[in-house]
């Protein structure tokens, strides 16, 4: 997982937040997503593409988790991967048997890394 924090701005609260990410993902990520709250008090907002048997076959699907907690006037955000696991299987997979699957496979590394990228950045303009 990969954290960053933001200070709280604009008047936005956590809730607010998680319910802009959620709907950023759904609208602007083709990513359906929901919202559930943690424990500990922190909030995660959950998105994966959905219905795509044959990228997640060959390892381009995309799947994000992120964790928003509130410490006084800031917000901790920290993001992590939801198929990475799928991507070396398929990584691995493909280097043995079906090689251009690698390609396939690379690709999808690429994409899930710039979401954390997307996230953050997303994040950063809500609370600019």
């Amino acid at each position: 997982m990969t954290m960053r924090t933001f200070p709280l701005r604009n008047g936005y609260t956590v809730p607010m937040l998680a319910n802009s990410v959620a709907s950023w993902l759904s609208t602007g990520c083709s990513m359906p997503s929901q919202i559930f709250y943690d424990e500990d008090g922190s909030t995660i907002v959950q998105g994966r593409i959905t219905g795509a048997s044959f990228k997640r076959f060959v390892g381009m699907d995309r799947a994000v988790k992120i964790h928003l907690t509130e410490c006084g006037d800031v917000v901790n955000v920290e993001v992590g991967d939801g198929a990475w696991v799928d991507k070396c299987l398929v990584f691995t997979l493909s280097m043995v048997v079906l090689w251009p699957l690698t390609v396939t496979s690379s690709v999808g590394f690429f994409k899930q890394r710039n979401l954390h990228k997307n996230v953050f950045n997303y994040v950063e303009r809500c609370l600019a």
